[in-house]
C-alpha cells in the first residue's frame, strides 16, 4: 500500500485549498504487551530551508491558520505568512519539546 499525506507546507502554499492531514500513531492500552507490531517506511520531503512559507497572492493567511488539526499544535502558533521554512520547522519542533 502506498499513501500520500499532504503536510502543512502544502496547506500554506495552496492557501488552505489542500489541507494537511492530522496524524499521529497511538497505541491503545488494551494492545500493550500483546506483541503486535506496526511497521512503516516514511519518506519526508520538505521545502528548502530558505523557502518562504506564504499563501498565494490574494488569499488571506488567517484562513489557513485557523484550521484545527486535533491535538497537533495550532498552525497559527507556529507560522507567520512569509517566514522561511527553517523558522517554521524550528517553531514546530519547539512545540513538541
Amino acid at each position: 500500500m502506498m499513501a500520500f499525506q499532504l503536510g502543512e507546507s502544502t496547506q500554506i502554499h495552496t492557501g488552505g485549498f489542500l489541507e494537511a492531514t492530522p496524524h499521529c500513531v497511538v497505541r491503545s492500552e488494551d494492545l500493550a504487551g500483546k506483541k503486535i507490531g506496526r511497521n512503516a517506511f516514511a519518506l519526508f520531503m520538505q521545502p528548502d530551508p530558505l523557502e518562504e512559507m506564504k499563501v498565494p497572492e490574494g488569499l488571506d493567511p488567517d484562513s489557513v491558520k485557523e484550521k484545527v488539526a486535533y491535538k497537533i499544535p495550532a498552525l497559527k502558533d507556529r507560522w507567520d505568512n512569509g517566514i522561511f521554512f527553517k523558522e517554521f520547522h524550528g517553531r514546530t519542533i519547539k512545540h513538541y519539546s
